[in-house]
């Protein structure tokens, strides 16, 4: 690999430092008028969905959960306070 190829990989990671030295921040002013443009609006759902109850609809679990709920079903192990176990 040569100096050539190297500088040109890092020529944008050592542009982005030398401008946020600078005090520079790339992407500010779009960011801050993207956020003043936007205004939370409110969902209007359709006629149709308002007033019907919705049933929940049993899921069983699958993958990490599946094993989750296997461990988590059974008690923890039985521990004998009274007795001493000699090893």
């Amino acid at each position: 690999m040569s100096w050539l190829t190297v500088v040109l990989g890092l020529a944008p990671a050592l542009l982005l430092i030398a401008v946020l030295l600078l005090g520079r921040y790339p992407g500010e002013a779009t960011l801050s008028r993207l956020r003043r443009g936007r205004r939370p609006r409110r969902r209007a759902l359709p006629r149709t969905h308002l007033g019907v109850a919705r049933r929940a609809v049993a899921v069983p679990p699958r993958g990490g959960r599946l094993i989750g709920a296997g461990v988590a079903s059974r008690p923890p192990p039985r521990r004998d306070v009274g007795r001493r176990t000699s090893c």
